[in-house]
């Protein structure tokens, strides 16, 4: 009887431990992350410029999910990581790919999706994609000022396409500065700061914010403002040079090797300006960046540095302003790409003009 007791006892003691088996169940193992679905709205866009469209993402059981955002360019200026994120999309038509990932205790999951943007380029602007190129004389052919040849690298921007007419300044500015008068002839006689005062009116007429800050002789930059401003020497000589990338030598002028096919020089002009767009345009549709009217730009002069830069503007100070392209009084050799000349900002003459350019 007692070892029947004691058996009894053995067995309901193992079930008791059984049942504790089942009842205290090991911790489950974190399940990978998931994206069901990550979307752009909208995932096509026309626009002029920057703009901003919605990205969100979702997990396929409905669950709240932190993601952190990438995209092949542009940023997302109101943060990288939640459900919904703005996208800066940039203003350089192509497709882009947005990714999305959750990274959950080292478990990665990721999706992505196509965004294509179509640009629409400002009416009288050449869209300049970005890249990189050798600045200066390339080819042997300039002064010591042109060197030593270094590597630029440039952010896409608009240019126009031609100099800045007296058609154009009358429209904006009232009276007319220039010494040799018709509609579409290049503006002239026109100094740094009346050029600079020019893009700032244009920019106010077209409902844009001020790219400059005047406070008499002193001009800043407002980097970011889609107003119209002067091209950097470098955007420049970038344009003038078709854009090329790379390491191959452009040619001497503005679109050609024969300067009478693209320019207003000494050799031809008759000692006068001509109408804009009438010689060849060089290989982005951009006319007259040799000769015609030299060109302000934004830059104070200096000398090159044989350091890659990006995006340069130039020294910060200076007593000389920079001029581009050569004009219809110039020799064949200053209507060079890489050719440099420099002026006192408030200097107005003749073969002094300006064309604009503009942020994307």
């Amino acid at each position: 009887m007692k070892k029947a007791v004691k058996i009894m006892l053995m067995f309901m003691l193992m079930i008791t431990i059984s049942c504790d088996e089942k009842t205290t169940e090991p911790e489950p193992e974190n399940e990978a992350p998931v994206i069901g679905s990550i979307t752009a709205n909208p995932a096509e866009i026309t626009i002029n410029g920057e703009t901003t469209i919605y990205c969100s993402a979702t997990d396929p059981e409905g669950d709240e999910i932190t993601v952190s955002w990438s995209s092949q360019t542009g940023s997302f200026p109101n943060g990288n990581t939640g459900s919904t994120v703005l996208w800066k999309a940039p203003g350089t038509a192509g497709e882009y790919y947005i990714r999305a990932v959750v990274n959950d205790n080292r478990q990665i999951a990721s999706d992505s999706v196509k965004v294509k943007v179509t640009t629409i380029t400002p009416e009288g602007m050449i869209l300049v994609p970005g890249g990189t190129y050798q600045m200066g004389d390339t080819r042997n052919e300039g002064d010591s000022d042109e060197k030593p040849v270094h590597s630029v690298t440039l952010r896409s921007f608009y240019i126009g396409r031609y100099e800045v007419t007296q058609k154009e300044w009358v429209e904006i500015m009232g009276g007319n500065p220039s010494e040799f008068t018709g509609d579409n002839l290049p503006v002239e006689q026109v100094s740094w700061y009346e050029a600079i005062n020019f893009c700032n009116a244009l920019s106010d007429k077209e409902g844009l914010e001020r790219y400059y800050t005047v406070n008499g002789e002193i001009v800043t930059q407002n980097a970011g403002k889609k107003g119209y401003r002067l091209p950097t020497e470098a955007e420049w000589e970038y344009a003038a040079k078709g854009g090329l990338t790379g390491s191959g030598s452009p040619s001497t002028y503005s679109g050609s090797d024969n300067i009478e096919e693209v320019a207003w020089y000494y050799g031809n002009s008759g000692n006068t300006t001509h109408n804009v767009g009438t010689k060849a345009a060089n290989e982005l549709g951009i006319y007259d960046m040799s000769g015609n009217v030299y060109e302000w730009c934004w830059d104070w002069y200096g000398e090159y540095s044989s350091s890659p830069q990006t995006n340069p503007h130039g020294p910060a100070s200076g007593s000389y302003r920079v001029l581009r392209g050569g004009s219809w009084l110039n020799l064949a050799l200053d209507c060079r790409s890489a050719n440099r000349f420099r002026y006192l900002p408030d200097y107005r003459n003749t073969y002094f003009g300006f064309r604009l350019a503009q942020d994307l």
